[in-house]
């Protein structure tokens, strides 16, 4: 490190920074991706057991069965994604010497306002917008225009 100069250290310094912010978004993504279907399958196997299912359109006539179908898929793609995650941390371990568990606690400590409104919204957004009250229509059949 002594032996650049005062200009190259700088860019010795930036292009570390980048890297790190680099690695921080993508480590905060491959994290995202693990946690949202483990959410989503709580969430659905927690509205099936709720009296408001009816007014879920992919719940209203869900069997049991095909509920634990749904979960068990739902749970394959999270663990699929687990791996990818593990993946990459082993590979940031080893191709860069990096400790990617800290750099994760670092961003999510420091963005854990984004992170959990980002989950909220999601939640809001997705989640609750299959229901009957809002007037979504999967189906494209819009049955209250032939009314």
């Amino acid at each position: 490190m002594e032996q650049l100069s005062p200009k190259e250290r700088q860019n010795f310094v930036h292009q570390t920074c980048r890297l790190l912010r680099r690695v921080e978004f993508l480590l905060l993504v491959e994290y995202t991706e693990v946690m949202v279907p483990m959410v989503y399958v709580i969430y659905i196997a927690t509205v099936y057991h709720l009296p408001n299912r009816k007014y879920f359109p992919y719940l209203h006539e869900m069997s049991e069965t095909d509920l634990a179908n749904t979960v068990r898929s739902v749970m394959i793609y999270g663990l699929l994604q687990l791996v990818s995650f593990v993946l990459l941390l082993v590979v940031l371990t080893r191709r860069f010497q990096l400790t990617p568990g800290t750099i994760l606690r670092f961003v999510l400590h420091k963005e854990w306002r984004v992170v959990q409104g980002q989950f909220v919204l999601w939640i809001i957004y997705v989640l609750q917008s299959s229901i009957e009250h809002v007037g979504t229509d999967y189906t494209f059949k819009f049955k209250w225009l032939h009314q």
